[in-house]
């Protein structure tokens, strides 16, 4: 999962996913090294299918994030 030094930077690419439809995409904090990163987050999904057609829409848009399956609830 791509993070984020500025939630500022975060919080753009949430933007750029709500204008193409991605409404349920919101920004998560978390530390990495003793620093504050920003996470871009979507879902959550019914399935697990639903997710891997997201995933594979995302990387065909968006060829440079990552993307990892994780289960943390907000």
């Amino acid at each position: 999962m791509r993070s984020y030094a500025s939630k500022a930077e975060a919080e753009r690419l949430v933007r750029k996913l709500e204008r193409e439809g991605e409404a349920a995409a919101r920004v998560r904090a978390r530390t990495e090294n003793g620093r504050k990163r920003w996470m871009v987050c979507v879902g959550p999904f019914r399935d697990f299918d639903d997710a891997r057609a997201l995933r594979r829409h995302l990387m065909q848009r968006h060829a440079d994030i990552d993307i990892v399956a994780d289960n943390a609830r907000d």
